[in-house]
């Protein structure tokens, strides 16, 4: 990959939590997978492993956390291929080969057991109202891909099929099929809906119109597979409201996004429709109210999430946290 991209590994979405994780550490060398409770460091180390390996000319992808974008679920030095992931709920992973391509790192060694059993039932009862919270957030979530299918247009499959050659008109061409993972460019979070699509360079970007940015699902999958014919590896970002469908890909190695969001100064812009259809009256204001509503319900579920940490911070042991970044630079360093 030329450039490292920000974006979500999982979001929140009308189908519930939708991870993409398997995205990262599948396609990664080594892979360190973080397992500890809120509030015990793992985000910081990533961060500061993520600093490091930046500081040494090494290109690095970063990947942030739909319920606190602020903070990190996972980063993958691509010049070396290494990664680390925050492995533990909503997105439970464990290494595929232990040992050998993955390892664990376990904040939870570092805990005050002891402590913290004193608190269980606050822990259980917060996490309960978390996960209430949660799923109000996804129910929202469902109903604005409700109203977003009630507009849905039929796509062209023709016009499809002529945009996407006319994109990838001057795409080299590689040898063999390419790779296909999927992430989250957007997610609807506790400050509203984040986008990372202006991370990426306008030059390498192009626009695609559409009502809904999951109405250029067709598009976006014939792009893709003509991609992979040509050998260049692919990207998916779907809708954080209709995870099904497809609303911006990526190819990393040209590199080139094309994105259903409407970008000032982005290097092309098509229409998927060549008329735009319009919204039914009134259903775009009630769309934006349902996502609104969807992240008023993911900043309850962050404010119980931070009186869980506020139970957790003080019965953890952070000067440990040196033992697990060094470990982790010591591999790294290794697979230069």
């Amino acid at each position: 990959m030329k450039t490292g991209i920000e974006c979500f590994a999982g979001a929140n979405t009308s189908m519930g939590f939708y991870s993409g994780f398997d995205g990262i550490f599948s396609y990664s060398k080594k892979t360190f997978f973080i397992k500890g409770a809120p509030g015990t460091g793992k985000s910081s180390l990533m961060k500061r492993i993520m600093e490091r390996q930046k500081s040494l000319g090494h290109v690095v992808s970063a990947f942030h956390c739909s319920s606190d974008p602020d903070s990190l679920d996972g980063i993958i030095d691509e010049t070396i291929s290494g990664a680390i992931i925050d492995a533990t709920a909503p997105h439970t992973y464990d290494p595929p080969y232990p040992g050998s391509t993955g390892a664990i790192l376990s904040m939870g060694d570092f805990l005050d057991e002891g402590a913290l059993y004193k608190n269980a039932e606050k822990i259980e009862s917060i996490n309960r109202e978390m996960k209430k919270a949660f799923h109000s957030a996804c129910q929202y979530l469902k109903s604005a891909s409700d109203i977003e299918s009630a507009n849905e247009a039929n796509e062209n499959a023709r016009l499809a099929d002529a945009l996407s050659d006319e994109i990838l008109s001057d795409l080299p061409q590689k040898n063999g099929y390419g790779t296909l993972r999927t992430f989250f460019l957007d997610a609807y979070t506790h400050k509203g809906r984040i986008s990372y699509v202006n991370t990426f360079d306008k030059g390498a970007v192009i626009s695609v119109a559409a009502p809904f940015p999951a109405h250029v699902d067709m598009l976006l999958r014939t792009i893709a597979h003509k991609a992979r014919l040509y050998g260049q590896n692919v990207i998916l970002f779907p809708s954080p409201v209709s995870p099904e469908k497809i609303s911006h890909i990526y190819l990393p190695d040209v590199p080139l996004l094309v994105t259903s969001e409407a970008l000032d100064g982005a290097h092309r812009t098509f229409d998927a429709y060549q008329k735009t259809p319009v919204y039914r009256p009134g259903d775009k204001a009630l769309f934006d109210a349902l996502t609104e509503k969807a992240c008023t319900a993911m900043a309850d579920a962050k404010r119980l999430h931070d009186e869980l940490e506020e139970v957790y911070i003080p019965r953890m042991d952070f000067s440990r946290l040196i033992e697990c970044e060094s470990r982790v630079i010591s591999a790294f360093d290794g697979m230069k």
